[in-house]
């Protein structure tokens, strides 16, 4: 999120961390896990939808592959 300039209140600090409802909104996908976080939760509605992608390397060794 750091990376996305709409995701306002990363950057200020207001949001910090994920909580585990976001934690629990994710699409699995070949090469990792998206984050799906709706409009609000990181930044201005202007900024709309949100979503962080994990690839297989950032998930580190003990992420179990086979699930995807």
């Amino acid at each position: 999120m750091r990376r996305n300039e709409g995701a306002a209140w990363v950057h200020d600090g207001t949001v910090k961390a994920l909580d585990a409802r976001q934690l629990e909104r994710f699409c699995l996908q070949r090469d990792g896990l998206e984050f799906i976080l709706d409009v609000y939760e990181v930044g201005p509605y202007a900024a709309g939808p949100f979503s962080v992608k994990l690839s297989l390397k950032e998930l580190g060794p003990e992420f179990r592959r086979e699930m995807l």
